[in-house]
């Protein structure tokens, strides 16, 4: 690899100037966003068509050659959508951070036990749960799968420790930001109840 970009200096530095750089920067730019462009270059009016070697080969549609796509790490996290009668519970996430001063259902991780987790925050267990199909959800430099988990409440439970959230009216929609994702989940909510 090292002569490879050995050899590629070499070549730059033999076929570009040394006065008027700006022009000649200009210029390239201007011609592959004119002439010599992806999916269709106009190789018969390019001012360099004869020491073109893709022209010259017919390969020029060949040419940018696409980036190998990579594989973007999966992380899994599971969303508990708390419901009890015609109420479901939002909390404000931390301002930094995926979704960052967004609201959303409270989180955990997959491995979590959900009742022991509805204790320690609710005081109460759940009177039933319900596993959603996995929602998945691309970022830029990872993808996310989402276990959505209906965790219905009885009446009078749903008092949550340390809050930063609130209980909103199932046909309330709230004033708040929320991660596309979580509006997904609503919507799923408030059709399924």
């Amino acid at each position: 690899q090292t002569a490879v970009a050995n050899r590629l200096w070499e070549l730059s530095e033999e076929l570009t100037p040394t006065d008027g750089v700006a022009a000649y920067n200009q210029a390239m730019m201007d011609l592959g966003a004119t002439l010599c462009t992806r999916s269709t270059p106009a190789c018969e009016r390019c001012p360099l068509d004869a020491a073109c070697i893709a022209f010259a080969d017919g390969t020029t549609s060949q040419f940018p050659g696409r980036k190998p796509k990579k594989d973007k790490p999966r992380r899994a996290t599971r969303m508990i959508i708390l419901h009890r009668s015609g109420e479901y519970y939002l909390e404000r996430r931390p301002p930094s951070g995926i979704w960052g001063g967004l609201w959303s259902f409270p989180e955990v991780t997959v491995d979590d036990d959900v009742v022991s987790w509805c204790l320690e925050k609710l005081n109460a267990a759940p009177e039933g749960c319900e596993q959603w199909n996995t929602l998945h959800h691309s970022f830029t430099h990872f993808d996310l799968d989402i276990e959505p988990l209906l965790v219905r409440l009885d009446e009078a439970s749903g008092t949550v420790a340390e809050s930063s959230g609130r209980w909103y009216p199932l046909d309330e929609i709230p004033a708040v930001g929320i991660a596309a994702p979580v509006e997904k989940l609503m919507r799923s909510l408030r059709a399924g109840i």
